[in-house]
């Protein structure tokens, strides 16, 4: 059984919701993983206990190996990439919440104005109500 073979079925019982990403320390924790890894020879230094045929494996083993590491090294540049666009993104939402809690402020003082503005028309319609009353009163006594 190869390696991938042992590795496929772990990965298909695992739920996403089981290991949730942090995009935002994605980018650190692939910068650390790239810094402890030293890079891998394409070449093998050459050993006397090792025949041709051995030695000629080996390396198109490590050249697959580094290979694969370079491909890993690429994804991590995607990755890095939508990292930025999903920060940039967040920043455009911060800012439209902005615009959202002031325009809710603005609907709540104009409501406030109104109100104040009813009750003043209110207020100013029973005075004259009491007025006409009152003048009623005197031009008909």
């Amino acid at each position: 059984m190869n390696e991938t073979t042992r590795i496929e079925p772990a990965m298909r019982n695992k739920k996403p919701a089981e290991v949730p990403p942090n995009v935002l320390d994605l980018e650190s924790e692939i910068g650390q993983v790239l810094q402890r890894q030293t890079p891998v020879p394409v070449v093998m230094p050459a050993t006397s206990n090792v025949g041709e045929l051995g030695r000629m494996s080996a390396e198109a083993v490590l050249t697959q190996y580094e290979a694969a590491a370079r491909s890993v090294e690429e994804m991590g540049q995607d990755v890095k990439v939508r990292i930025q666009k999903l920060e940039a993104a967040l920043t455009e939402c911060h800012k439209d919440m902005q615009i959202i809690t002031e325009c809710a402020q603005m609907i709540r003082d104009k409501g406030k104005l109104v109100q104040a503005q009813i009750e003043e028309a209110s207020a100013v319609s029973a005075d004259i109500r009491s007025a006409c009353v009152e003048f009623k009163r005197k031009v008909g006594a």
